[in-house]
């Protein structure tokens, strides 16, 4: 990498690091003005509100506005480059225009290896530790439903629902698949379920089941009750939302 290379480099990422750091500290500076009543409310730790809550907040603000701080940096730096005629040396010089994109272009691929890094490794660890905090802190979160739950239940079953409501700890739409390796082996299907308190199980209503054999195909089992228990012992919404 030549000198140019790195002074291009440089102004580039110092420009967004420098943007990107200053908009989060604004954002979080309205975010604590606007949720200081809660936290106050609730009492929440403030060790906690730093370290669990804003700490893992951070990635998560880093990650979404990145693509536009990059466009941003990138037109204002250049800008300055070009108002300095800086441009007009390095053309003066010898250099397309090819070559001075190059290090744009590798700054660019730094800063999308980063992203990728932050949503598949850092930020599905922070936001674990963030929605707890809100669920705990921020939100009315027993009382709430939920819609569109996906889950694994167990090694080998999926379990999905469409509406599941934590007030009364019914379901709706409930669609249990479960597999052997990569291969479905069975798909199990209820309009409705409710958890039984008594009895300690979910009890389903208007049930079918499917079991794809391998010689004979599908098999329809159809039954009007159901009871399971294995995906979860206690009612409530924590499992599942």
């Amino acid at each position: 990498m030549k000198v140019l290379d790195k002074y291009i480099a440089k102004k580039f990422l110092t420009t967004f690091v420098v943007t990107i750091l200053l908009f989060t500290l604004i954002i979080i500076v309205f975010d604590i003005a606007e949720k200081l009543d809660d936290f106050l409310e609730h009492k929440a730790p403030v060790k906690s509100i730093i370290f669990t809550y804003y700490v893992a907040f951070i990635p998560h603000l880093i990650n979404t506005f990145s693509p536009i701080f990059i466009f941003i940096s990138v037109l204002y730096f250049t800008s300055r480059l070009a108002s300095r005629s800086e441009f007009i040396s390095m053309l003066a010089g010898g250099m397309s225009l090819r070559r001075i994109l190059l290090p744009y272009m590798g700054v660019a691929a730094l800063l999308t290896f980063g992203s990728y890094m932050l949503n598949a490794w850092v930020i599905p660890i922070t936001d674990k530790a963030r929605v707890r905090f809100e669920n705990t802190y921020l939100r009315d979160y027993w009382s709430q439903a939920k819609a569109t739950i996906y889950r694994q239940i167990r090694p080998g079953e999926i379990l999905y629902m469409e509406y599941f409501n934590n007030n009364d700890s019914t379901a709706v739409g409930i669609n249990i698949e479960t597999y052997q390796g990569k291969e479905l082996k069975s798909n199990l299907f209820s309009r409705f379920m409710l958890w039984n308190r008594q009895a300690g199980k979910w009890r389903m209503e208007m049930v079918w089941q499917r079991e794809f054999l391998p010689l004979t195909g599908i098999r329809k089992l159809p039954t009007s009750l159901f009871w399971i228990q294995h995906f979860n012992s206690m009612p409530g919404i924590s499992s599942f939302g």
